[in-house]
């Protein structure tokens, strides 16, 4: 149960420890809960913000009992604590159950009885969330804190907006770690040099595009939803994204382009024999004869002409890297609404969206449909249009600059929420360019194999049908999970909490969505025999559902880094200006917010705005929201000495 075992001569101070510390009360001043009235607490990911469980991320349920005080903590990995002290050396010693033992020196929980220096409780300080004690004004600000709260942003983050400094561990939330995903994400990442979690997000976009044409998810209530997912991932250019785009497509390429290649020739020989027909047409004399050679010649127009139906329904299926919203209307009757869009080229949003210079119109309608499955009828003037069903897949792997258009051509219709957006840093600079990559064709050939089914949707001119569609469910456990989840999220879009900006808010919106999306591909890229008809078991395996909410929760975190280090959450100028202010000058300096704002006024940016105080004021709120300064019992604001520890979520 312990990272180190625990002497049991100590059993003594560990009862005692027990009788002293209810463990309600300790639960409740670590802030897990806010009351005690209640049986039973739901929780995800909470406890885990010890660095003892900082890789084993998923849901937890954490039940008290009234009577006895104890309680059961289960996670993932088997892990069971029962009683105040296993609690107290999970949470507060990441597992060491020897430092644990000296309890009675921990001005954390002991607040009122220690007799350390102030100054030397800073010093042992581990990261907290609950309340602060309420400073004396007879202290400088910097000693009257016995414990600070845990900043929730990175502030060297926030204030270099130039590149990413976040990888995502999506790698750790998938629970079997010789799973068929994990391995070939892994070599992929191995051979191109690119961060595992971009890899993995691109690897289920790219098996969407193709799962999208066979299956659906649905709802408790019978709707459905595409399992297509739109993917937007950014890396430096020379990163190495073509290789992993081509690695991922050319199974589905090859089938496609071999029989494009077989339709071609087959082609060619039907023109060959109408030319013969046409010449014989030519010498015929005899009635009957020629009746029976316009016949003949009609009957190969009509085959030479299916032949190019069919051909032209296969070029469409290849993954699209550039389109006009004209093109892609067209593409649409051809598929019967089906599209992939697949590149590592910038142009792609460009294109899709309708952004390119002299383009008309936009297509976020389509988009916004294609998602889930909707229904579209464009109707344009001067232009073929689609009016159906429609369901898509989009994989933008382009260089850093492709989501901030997704996020500014979204505005506030619903599109860029509908993407998983990864922005990670670059590893150029530190790959190793002498030691040969390991061979992984193995790994190359098995993802083949699993994309053989394809094959169908290639050969039938009426397979792609989205009467056919197999549906997939989720179990009533793997529904639980997701509510759950839905609930955590809820309480952190309130005002002031992480997620309470109306872009994150709406990308919590489509967490549901998204998360039978990312479960659905993650179940059938790992499944040996997923369901091939109606009567196969349709159920989602709720571990897949497990790996799902914890990769998303992983890309909102993403998502908000992302847009605070571009300024569209926060001006980074305004906090970097406000935050220098406290830079160089010791840790009890403090100011009020009258000095700060005389100070500042007169300064860029604040300077060259109209209302330059209330620009202040709000740089001053955002910062004590998050955590990085604190305002005192006298209205003065200092810098908290605890700095976000971006590895530790």
């Amino acid at each position: 149960m312990y990272e180190n075992q625990v002497d049991r001569s100590y059993g003594e101070k560990i009862e005692n420890f027990n009788d002293i510390y209810d463990l309600h009360l300790l639960i409740k001043k670590a802030g897990f809960i806010e009351e005690l009235d209640s049986v039973k607490y739901n929780y995800i990911n909470r406890i885990l913000y010890s660095r003892y469980y900082s890789s084993n991320y998923g849901i937890i349920d954490v039940q008290l009992n009234g009577q006895n005080g104890l309680i059961d903590i289960e996670i993932p990995k088997g892990i069971i604590l029962e009683g105040s002290f296993d609690f107290y050396v999970h949470y507060y010693h990441s597992g060491s159950a020897k430092n644990a033992l000296n309890w009675e020196s921990d001005p954390r929980i002991n607040i009122h009885q220690s007799q350390t220096p102030p100054q030397q409780l800073i010093q042992n300080q581990q990261y907290q969330t609950w309340p602060n004690q309420t400073p004396s004004p007879l202290l400088p600000p910097i000693q009257s804190y016995f414990s600070y709260p845990n900043p929730t942003i990175d502030i060297d983050c926030l204030l270099d907006n130039s590149t990413p400094k976040y990888y995502l561990n999506l790698e750790t939330h998938i629970h079997d770690k010789d799973s068929f995903i994990l391995s070939l994400a892994v070599y992929i990442s191995h051979k191109t040099d690119i961060p595992i979690g971009t890899i993995i997000v691109l690897t289920l976009g790219l098996w969407s595009g193709m799962t999208s044409k066979r299956y659906q998810v649905s709802y408790t209530d019978g709707r459905t939803v595409s399992v297509g997912l739109y993917v937007a991932l950014e890396q430096n250019s020379g990163a190495g994204k073509s290789p992993a785009l081509e690695m991922l497509l050319e199974p589905m390429s090859n089938m496609i382009k071999l029989k494009i290649s077989e339709i071609k020739s087959c082609i060619e020989i039907h023109e060959g024999i109408l030319d013969k027909l046409n010449e014989s047409l030519a010498g015929c004399t005899a009635k009957k004869d020629k009746a029976d050679n316009k016949e003949n010649i009609e009957r190969s127009k009509n085959f030479i002409k299916k032949l190019n139906k069919n051909l032209n329904r296969l070029q469409y299926m290849m993954p699209i890297t550039n389109t006009t919203p004209e093109a892609l209307d067209a593409m649409l009757t051809a598929t019967n609404g089906f599209f992939f869009a697949a590149s590592a080229e910038h142009g792609l949003f460009n294109s899709v969206l309708g952004l390119r210079h002299g383009s008309k119109h936009n297509n976020n309608d389509l988009l916004l449909n294609s998602r889930e499955g909707g229904y579209v009828n464009t109707n344009r003037v001067g232009r073929k249009s689609y009016s159906g069903q429609t369901r898509g897949a989009i994989t933008s792997f382009a260089q850093e600059g492709g989501i901030r258009t997704l996020l500014s051509a979204s505005t506030n219709t619903g599109l860029a929420e509908r993407f998983l957006m990864v922005s990670e840093p670059s590893y150029i600079g530190f790959r190793d360019r002498i030691t040969e990559k390991e061979n992984g064709d193995h790994i190359l050939g098995k993802y083949a194999k699993k994309c053989a089914f394809f094959q169908k949707y290639i050969n039938g001119d009426d397979a792609l049908n989205h009467d056919s569609l197999i549906t997939l469910k989720f179990t009533n456990d793997g529904w639980r999970h997701i509510a759950n989840f839905e609930q955590e999220l809820e309480y952190k879009m309130r005002p002031g909490c992480e997620l309470s900006h109306p872009i994150l808010q709406r990308v919590v919106g489509k967490t549901k969505m998204q998360v039978m999306g990312i479960a659905a591909n993650l179940y059938l890229l790992n499944a040996e025999n997923p369901p091939a008809n109606a009567f196969d078991d349709p159920f989602i395996p709720y571990e897949f559902v497990v790996m799902a909410i914890n990769i998303f929760k992983e890309l909102i975190f993403g998502v908000r880094n992302y847009c605070e280090r571009k300024g569209l959450i926060s001006d980074v100028a305004q906090l970097t200006a406000v935050f220098n202010v406290f830079v160089g000058k010791g840790e009890n300096a403090s100011y009020t917010d009258q000095e700060l704002k005389k100070r500042l006024q007169q300064v860029k940016p604040f300077k060259d705005i109209e209302e330059p105080r209330k620009a202040i004021q709000r740089a001053l709120d955002y910062f004590e929201q998050h955590h990085v300064l604190i305002k005192d019992g006298n209205g003065r604001y200092f810098k908290n000495p605890v700095r976000l520890n971006p590895n530790r979520r």
